[in-house]
């Protein structure tokens, strides 16, 4: 089978859950193209494999200083440049066309009349009634698809999958040092030293491409973004501060960390995970990264460490399979994995 699949650019989730399917899927012998587009597309993508890859830049949410940038999320959006994009696309052979939340893949499939599977946790807004119908009406026309398959950290009635963890994150030991506090702010800047630096009994680790003052206490610690010192540092540390994306919300709950996120002022995505993150009672959800809010979450215990099955194979022959009309069976056996 030969498959089409598109990657949101925009943040460091979806291609690192996409390359976990992909993976699975290259081993049942499938034949991958990759499409990439979105904020980052092109940038900081390490593909270790002979993949063939397409980058593309597409519509996406812009965020800046901890919120979308209305006005550049408009401005991301070119038709001339979005419709070439599309045409340019060789579809030749394709069977099957599968999007984490990438737009162009998702034209691609209804232009050529190619069957469409999204896989990205967006969508589980087309099945849960919390999110407003403005933001499912979004999801639905920025990235259509004929089956739309989300993530979630609980089980339910809908069509709602566990979340992927890569490999590198569930291969961890994850071990815990009852003072080292990872941050992985990437849209917010550098504003939240001000509120650590009062709190010396805890040591910060933050994760950032912006450049560090200079004259910064010994407790604060800035590294620069690396896949394998990240991972050492998530493995080892108490608990997590970050926005609220989905990927490494997933990832610390699986290792046992807490959590205690912001999420993007003016992005739907984030507002829901957070609520659902404390909805579920798996973490702290706040509006503001001050003293007094990062104070009040550290002595917190962790109350709970959900189960995430990795049921890639089982997704991976499902697909391979093109059985789509046994998707309950597919997220039932999803959830049931050891």
């Amino acid at each position: 089978m030969k498959i089409l699949y598109g990657i949101q650019g925009t943040g460091r989730g979806h291609f690192s859950r996409s390359i976990e399917v992909i993976t699975a899927l290259r081993t049942l012998g499938c034949d991958i193209s990759i499409l990439i587009s979105g904020q980052n597309s092109g940038d900081l993508y390490n593909l270790d494999q002979d993949y063939d890859v397409d980058f593309f830049k597409s519509p996406t949410i812009v965020s800046q200083n901890g919120k979308t940038d209305i006005h550049k999320t408009l401005q991301s959006f070119k038709p001339l440049d979005f419709k070439k994009a599309i045409n340019q696309m060789a579809t030749k052979d394709i069977d099957l066309v599968i999007t984490d939340f990438e737009p162009i893949s998702a034209r691609v499939a209804r232009k050529k009349d190619i069957p469409c599977i999204g896989l990205a946790n967006q969508f589980s807004c087309l099945y849960e009634g919390n999110r407003t119908s403005l933001y499912r009406k979004f999801v639905k026309s920025f990235c259509p698809t004929d089956i739309a398959l989300g993530f979630g950290w609980t089980p339910g009635a809908h069509p709602i999958l566990p979340p992927i963890i890569a490999s590198d994150v569930r291969s961890k030991n994850a071990q815990q040092n009852s003072n080292n506090i990872l941050i992985y702010l990437p849209w917010e800047g550098l504003d939240i030293i001000e509120a650590l630096l009062p709190i010396e009994d805890y040591n910060f680790i933050i994760y950032t491409k912006d450049t560090p003052p200079t004259d910064i206490p010994s407790h604060i610690t800035f590294k620069n973004i690396d896949r394998q010192s990240f991972l050492h540092d998530l493995g080892a540390c108490h608990g997590i501060i970050s926005n609220a994306g989905f990927g490494l919300l997933s990832e610390g709950l699986f290792l046992g960390k807490k959590v205690l996120t912001k999420p993007q002022k003016w992005q739907p995505e984030q507002k829901w995970n957070a609520d659902a993150l404390e909805r579920h009672n798996l973490g702290t959800s706040v509006q503001q990264l001050n003293e007094e809010n990062i104070r009040n979450w550290l002595p917190q215990k962790n109350t709970s460490t959900p189960h995430f099955p990795d049921y890639l194979d089982v997704l991976g022959r499902w697909i391979a399979a093109h059985n789509f009309d046994t998707m309950n069976t597919l997220i039932t056996q999803a959830w049931t994995q050891n």
